[in-house]
């Protein structure tokens, strides 16, 4: 099977905006919403990582997506979704035993 070239440049530009968006988000979890010290980088923030990650999306965009949406969405579903439905089904069955057993502490 031949799989397509990465271009390890667009890979790293990629990385460094969900990072990013990840950061911006972070800082941003306050009652507030934001903190005074961090108003600069959340908006410096702002002014780039959503961008260059919309922009390596859409020009990292296969055509196949388009001719078959359907198709692409329940493989997407298959292939994130229903992990994340397992993985907090595990956790929500398993909560009360992970409390007595101290893996953590519950909500104070």
């Amino acid at each position: 099977m031949n799989l397509p070239k990465r271009i390890p440049f667009l890979d790293t530009a990629k990385a460094i905006s969900i990072i990013s968006v990840v950061l911006m988000h972070s800082l941003m979890n306050d009652s507030d919403m934001l903190k005074v010290t961090h108003v600069n980088l959340v908006n410096w923030l702002n002014l780039y990582c959503v961008m260059v990650f919309f922009f390596i999306n859409g020009f990292l965009y296969k055509d196949v997506t388009a001719e078959a949406p359907f198709k692409s969405a329940l493989s997407k579903i298959k292939s994130y979704y229903l992990p994340y439905l397992k993985y907090n089904l595990f956790f929500f069955i398993f909560h009360d035993l992970f409390i007595d057993c101290h893996f953590f502490s519950g909500l104070k």
